[in-house]
Formats: C-alpha cells, sequence, structure tokens
C-alpha cells in the first residue's frame, strides 16, 4: 500500500462521491486540503501547456476541474490526439507548485505506523511479497537515488538493508524531516543537484512522476546519472483505471499534472530515451502502474 504524499489519504481509499466544483487544491478524497501559500493565489500562477510526450498541440477534453486560482475558474484535463498522453491544463507554473501543496501532506510528518505495523512492513519487503508499487531488490553497497522522497520511509528501509542511499524531495519540510531519520535527502529538484554521469546502480519514483511539470526531461537526466545497466522503478497512478474520472481517487487536482496510461508510460522509456528491458505492470490493489526499466 502506498500514501499519496501530496495528501493523507491512502491509495487504497473509496472514489469520493464529493463535488469536483470546489475551489481548493483536493486530496484522493476530493476535499479541499489549506495549501501551504506563500502570497495570494491566481489565475497569473497558472500556463497553458502542450503534451509533453510528443508535443502535439491536438487534445481533446476529458472533462473540467474548477479552482479558484485557476484561469477562468477552472482547469481542463484533456488528452493528446497523436500519442494519449493524459494532463491537465492550464496548470500551475512549476515555480509556483509548491504553493499549492497542502501543509499536512504525509511527506512531511514522518512515519505513522506502530511497532507491530512497521516490523510487518518491513518483513513483506524482505521477504519479497508484491505488496508494493515499488519492489526493488537491492544488494549491499549498491547505491540508489529516490526522486522526490518525501520524508524517506523507502530509504529507511533500504539504508537499513545496507544500501547506500540518497533522495531528492522540492520540499524543506519533508528534506528536515528526512534528515531527523539520518537520511542523505537533498532538498530541490533532479537537476539542482548536479551529480556526476553515471552515479547510481538504481533509481526508484514511487508516485512521483505525475507531480513533475517536465517529465520528459527527468527522464533523460535518469539517464544520464544511472550507471550502465542501472535499473529505474516508477510507480504512477493507472491513468487507464476503469474508475479514472473527475471523482477518482488519484485526480489529486492540481497536484497530479500527468495520468500515464501503461501505452504512454511504457512510449515515455522506450525508442530513443536510452532503455531497454522496459515492462509495465498493473497493480490492481492500488490502481496503479510500475515501470521498470534497464539504462542502456
Amino acid at each position: 500500500m502506498r500514501t499519496c504524499k501530496c495528501c493523507n489519504s491512502s491509495h487504497l481509499a473509496d472514489v469520493s462521491e464529493a463535488s469536483v466544483e470546489i475551489g481548493h487544491t483536493m486530496n484522493a478524497t476530493n476535499r479541499p486540503l489549506e495549501t501551504r501559500s506563500s502570497g495570494v493565489l491566481s489565475s497569473s500562477d497558472w500556463e497553458s501547456v502542450d503534451c509533453d510526450l510528443c508535443g502535439s498541440v491536438q487534445r481533446k477534453l476529458l472533462f473540467s476541474l474548477a479552482h479558484q486560482a485557476a484561469p477562468n475558474g477552472s482547469s481542463d484535463m484533456v488528452q493528446c490526439r497523436i500519442c494519449g498522453l493524459i494532463y491537465i491544463s492550464p496548470r500551475p507554473k512549476s515555480e509556483r507548485l509548491s504553493a499549492y501543496y497542502p501543509s499536512s501532506a504525509n511527506a512531511y510528518i514522518g512515519r505513522t505506523r506502530g511497532r507491530f505495523k512497521q516490523a510487518a512492513w518491513n518483513a513483506a519487503r524482505t521477504l519479497g511479497l508484491d505488496l508494493f508499487d515499488i519492489g526493488l531488490n537491492m544488494s549491499k553497497g549498491n547505491s540508489l537515488l529516490d526522486v522526490g522522497c518525501g520524508y524517506g520511509d523507502l530509504l529507511i528501509y533500504y539504508k537499513s538493508r545496507g544500501v547506500n542511499c540518497v533522495g531528492v524531495d522540492f520540499s524543506e519540510l519533508a528534506t528536515a524531516k528526512a534528515r531527523e531519520y539520518g537520511l542523505d535527502v537533498r532538498h530541490g529538484s533532479l537537476f539542482d543537484q548536479k551529480f556526476r554521469d553515471n552515479s547510481f546502480d538504481a533509481l526508484i519514483m514511487c508516485h512521483s512522476l505525475e507531480h513533475i511539470t517536465f517529465p520528459g526531461q527527468v527522464i533523460a537526466e535518469i539517464r544520464r546519472i544511472l550507471k550502465p545497466g542501472g535499473i529505474v522503478q516508477i510507480a504512477v497512478p493507472n491513468g487507464g483505471s476503469s474508475h479514472f474520472g473527475p471523482l477518482w481517487q488519484h485526480i489529486s487536482f492540481p497536484l497530479h499534472l500527468y495520468h500515464f496510461t501503461a501505452n504512454t508510460l511504457m512510449r515515455c522509456f522506450e525508442g530513443s530515451s536510452g532503455f531497454s528491458e522496459v515492462s509495465v505492470i498493473t497493480r490492481k490493489r492500488t490502481d496503479a502502474l510500475r515501470l521498470t526499466a534497464t539504462r542502456l
């Protein structure tokens, strides 16, 4: 099970029947959240965008979502007519996006499992039980980067198994909490870190890629910093879910900028992206997708 970093609701939550016509940031049950506003949120914070996967300007409207700060009070969930990528436009600009995250986000508060539940969680991972959206096996001494790691829940586990762990997160609150756990977590974007070429044996993104303004650029950077033969594993909500719609638990508007299907997620890593052995599986328990690929 995975809890979304942008809200306090489980990815196993039921789809809410609450109206989406609410002018606030929405969590996984589509209830308004208090945001960490830095100044007044307004339509000047938002921008219209084209498809990040193929660059096409051709798109079809799927549905609209209301937000008090959006231009004309709403944004559109659209789908590219060429490649099928689903995304929102207009959306908050990258430099203002952090202001739309709730102050009570799970990524900031740290572990809340009791001792016995945490022990069971650790044991399930060690035994390799298929219960988690990220299920990467790592050997002692290998290097791992977690992009969008929050307070470092996964890094705590991998570090305890002898893996050399580094994390990155844009939130100062999240990185501060991660450091309380003794983790090497850097504040800022992946590009801010200026990692050397071929730095890591593996890289994970657990429900982070859908939050990133330009995923294509991040995927290119992932290839650069992974060692040849390195593994990337990414979990995202399943945009091809039969539940997909304005009341779907994973809409998380306006924080989830993209909704990947198995096909569009595969396309991000195939072709000229520099990866091989690309596979995507559907995680029915969490209504998510897990991609695994090898860096050429």
